[in-house]
């Protein structure tokens, strides 16, 4: 049930967000094909994991979040970011600039945190199986 509510949700805010940011005609425009591979295998990923326990879960959150921070890290300049840069700077999106951008470095690295110390508590709920 959480992981169909997840993928609802995922996809909610991601068209309401591309309707604010870029009217209401571009709302479906983040839903290329690609996008649509990388959504299929995270619920594939998801529910394989929804038989796992806590600390299973949480220790590949972490192989994930490495990974992930070690592709964003490495990979090279999107295309569109001129254009998306030239968008933010006419004052388009002025008031979310410096939120989206300081959110968008943090998260990883306070998942990580987090994740960290859920696991190195033990005999905390993190030792427990949630599966149903």
């Amino acid at each position: 049930m959480a992981v169909a509510l997840v993928c609802v949700a995922s996809v909610a805010v991601s068209s309401l967000s591309a309707a604010l940011s870029y009217g209401p005609e571009s709302a479906w425009a983040w839903l290329t094909p690609g996008v649509m591979v990388g959504w299929a295998l995270g619920l594939a990923v998801a529910l394989a994991c929804s038989g796992l326990g806590i600390r299973a879960c949480l220790a590949l959150l972490l192989v994930a979040l490495v990974w992930q921070l070690t592709l964003v890290n490495l990979a090279p300049s999107s295309p569109y970011f001129a254009q998306t840069l030239q968008d933010w700077e006419q004052g388009r999106f002025i008031r979310f600039n410096g939120l989206a951008q300081w959110i968008g470095w943090v998260w990883p690295y306070a998942a990580l945190w987090i994740t960290l110390l859920a696991l190195s508590r033990p005999g905390s709920h993190a030792d427990q199986h949630t599966a149903m």
